[in-house]
């Protein structure tokens, strides 16, 4: 018992709304309207307002526990202070005493780029290793080791070895306590006297 659906053309919505205002008009006035005086009717169903959505409330940001940073166990043994008794200006800064200080491997390691760019600049270019730092653990800039007075210098030099690791220690061989000429030279005589 089923309607037979093939008799019937497809229509579109807005042509099926003006068909539908046509039978409308034709009920009521009982005539037929001519199809030019039909004015098209579009209906819009109701579009349904979306129901207010809750907005989640955001979780707590958990920042994760700072992490410390390692420290040696007995780093008092790995620094040695030398007060200076003649302290140097230098940049606004003073410098009153110089501390050797164990260098890290990353140190030990950035001194070794340092050398080789040393080198590619200038053979004979003075580079000091890592291992003069100042009261808050910087490394002393060498203008200030340079100008050092020498009875403040000469104990200092002579405590390096003691702060120096294998793979400086095989660096420092017959050149001067502080540090290794860029090139690996010894330097000569700066005066016959």
């Amino acid at each position: 018992m089923g309607h037979d659906f093939s008799q019937y053309a497809p229509v579109g919505k807005a042509e099926a709304a003006r068909m539908q205002a046509a039978e409308a008009a034709r009920r009521v006035l009982g005539a037929p309207l001519p199809e030019a005086q039909v004015a098209p009717v579009v209906v819009v169903p109701p579009v349904a307002q979306p129901a207010p959505v809750a907005q989640p409330t955001p979780a707590p940001v958990v920042q994760p526990p700072p992490v410390a940073a390692p420290v040696f166990v007995n780093a008092a043994a790995r620094t040695r202070r030398f007060p200076l008794d003649h302290p140097v200006l230098f940049e606004g800064r003073v410098f009153a005493e110089v501390h050797l200080r164990r260098p890290t491997s990353r140190e030990v390691g950035q001194f070794f780029e340092e050398l080789a760019e040393a080198i590619a600049a200038d053979p004979g270019a003075l580079v000091y290793f890592p291992v003069f730092a100042d009261a808050d653990g910087g490394l002393i800039p060498a203008a200030v080791l340079d100008i050092m007075d020498d009875d403040d210098r000469d104990p200092i030099m002579g405590a390096v070895a003691d702060f120096l690791p294998r793979r400086l220690q095989a660096l420092r061989g017959s050149a001067p306590p502080a540090s290794p000429r860029a090139g690996g030279g010894d330097t000569a005589p700066t005066s016959s006297t």
